[in-house]
């Protein structure tokens, strides 16, 4: 998928979904303060103080902890996005948003952003496991934090203990299952992280187009400093 393609595919699933709660949001007072705690799967309790922006300050005793806060806040501040995202990189968009998408998928499968986080995460855990790499256990451990926070938070919503995002009725049409939202991995961390860089990528069609031309202009007029070549050339 090309950037247009991308952003046409992001205007029409998102913009209107996402419209009427920025309204709503802009047109809202500033958000009280407020503070909540965290202590599922957490060695100590973990504080969270929204501000009255409604940014989330998380406390914890250790890093593992709040890793795990980190995934868990954002799946509740930002569930719906998170996976919308993690479909359109990953190409699997039009499981969610019907068959109008089935192209954007084949685009991005092509373009293999998916199988890219999944030899990132397999070079992850071959090095913590099996080498022992101490960089790459930690690596290994923030990525696995964040998930389970992340997955945390979605067990409380198939429970009954958390909301799930209106987005997703809007979407659906009907009761949303945990089939319709698988878990969270560390592929899917790393593959919306590869996104990023290729989403930066405005260049990339020039860049092949003038590497093209370069090839030919030195098949026509050799390297810089060959013989025969023109002076100040």
């Amino acid at each position: 998928m090309n950037r247009e393609a991308f952003r046409a595919a992001f205007s029409r699933c998102l913009l209107p979904l996402l419209g009427t709660p920025c309204l709503l949001l802009l047109l809202s007072p500033a958000c009280p303060t407020r503070r909540e705690a965290v202590r599922t799967d957490v060695s100590e309790r973990v504080e969270v103080i929204y501000d009255e922006f409604g940014i989330p300050h998380i406390y914890a005793a250790s890093d593992g902890d709040l890793y795990f806060a980190q995934g868990y806040v954002e799946a509740r501040d930002r569930l719906f996005q998170m996976d919308t995202f993690r479909r359109a990189v990953r190409g699997e968009l039009a499981a969610m948003l019907g068959p109008d998408f089935v192209e954007d998928d084949r685009d991005m499968r092509r373009i293999g952003l998916g199988r890219l986080a999944e030899a990132l995460a397999a070079d992850i855990r071959a090095r913590a496991e099996v080498d022992q790499d101490p960089e790459f256990i930690e690596i290994r451990r923030v990525l696995e934090r964040f998930a389970a926070g992340v997955n945390a938070y979605l067990e409380g919503v198939f429970a009954g203990r958390n909301p799930l995002p209106v987005e997703y009725l809007g979407v659906y049409g009907r009761e949303v299952t945990p089939e319709d939202i698988r878990p969270w991995e560390m592929e899917d961390i790393l593959a919306m992280s590869r996104f990023g860089g290729f989403s930066l990528s405005y260049a990339a069609g020039d860049d092949v187009g003038l590497l093209a031309r370069r090839r030919s202009y030195v098949g026509a007029f050799g390297r810089p400093g060959e013989p025969g070549q023109l002076p100040g050339r």
